[in-house]
């Protein structure tokens, strides 16, 4: 499978207006190369006509192929078709698997992350047949997480293989990790529209409104994506406020103790107030 990282760089919304835009008006040699890309945005908004109607020029016999149709038999649940074309995208990783790791292991990874995503789009069919495994499942793939290289392309990837059959809210561990992700890695556009998600309101749209704490850890970490996107004064006015008011209201307080979790977030959060008031710049 081709690396489209790129693409990721580029609103899904926006690339998947281009595609739609020029896609009646150019050769089939150009419709080939933009299949891919235009099948991975369509994915991304949920328009599942759109992201047929390109998987289809895409040529057969090849992993991107393999996938996106293993994906949209996953959506049709038909499984036993899913299941074939992970199959057949497997016998295909196999040959380039063997060819790269002869070379080098960072050329061999990439297609490692390949085979990590059809081995969870097999998982993701468990998910849907078999309830009780559920929960193992999850747990397995935030382990698997941990263990990938820190490259947003493909955590982007991975998680959008888990959003088949569970949310960004049904999991906000591995999506607060991938916008500390992307707040590390300069992508701050990505970071943002991920809390915003998270948070299920923009901010922005309200500067002076009090940040929504019904999720204390977002409110957390859009603070810190406030601070690293040089809204400094505004991040620390919003970090007191949350620590003095919203982390002290009822809501998370019982028999006047605080939560283990609440506990844990307040002594992060006084730490990184300490920080930027000593320090010119807020760690990460």
């Amino acid at each position: 499978m081709k690396n489209h990282g790129s693409e990721l760089k580029v609103k899904r919304g926006q690339l998947y207006q281009l595609s739609t835009e020029t896609w009646p008006n150019v050769e089939d040699p150009v419709k080939t190369k933009m299949a891919p890309i235009a099948a991975a945005a369509a994915w991304g908004l949920g328009h599942w006509e759109s992201m047929e109607e390109y998987t289809r020029v895409i040529p057969r016999g090849t992993t991107d192929s393999a996938f996106y149709q293993a994906i949209l038999s996953i959506h049709r649940s038909d499984f036993h078709a899913a299941q074939m074309f992970i199959d057949k995208a497997r016998d295909l990783l196999d040959t380039e698997l063997t060819a790269l790791a002869g070379e080098s292991y960072s050329r061999a990874y990439g297609a490692m992350v390949h085979v990590q995503m059809f081995a969870e789009l097999e998982e993701v069919i468990q998910y849907k047949l078999i309830p009780e495994r559920r929960d193992a499942i999850k747990e397995k793939w935030w382990d698997r997480l941990q263990g990938c290289q820190r490259i947003v392309e493909d955590w982007q990837k991975i998680m959008q293989v888990h959003s088949l059959v569970v949310s960004p809210q049904e999991d906000m561990r591995s999506w607060l990790k991938y916008a500390s992700l992307c707040r590390r890695a300069g992508r701050l556009t990505m970071s943002n529209r991920t809390l915003v998600m998270l948070l299920g309101h923009d901010p922005s749209s309200n500067p002076g409104a009090q940040l929504p704490y019904t999720h204390p850890q977002v409110t957390f970490a859009y603070i810190k994506h406030m601070w690293k996107s040089n809204q400094k004064q505004n991040a620390f006015n919003n970090l007191l406020n949350f620590v003095n008011v919203s982390l002290m209201s009822q809501e998370f307080v019982n028999n006047n103790q605080l939560s283990p979790d609440i506990a844990k977030l307040l002594s992060k959060c006084y730490l990184k107030t300490g920080r930027m008031g000593g320090k010119s710049s807020w760690y990460q």
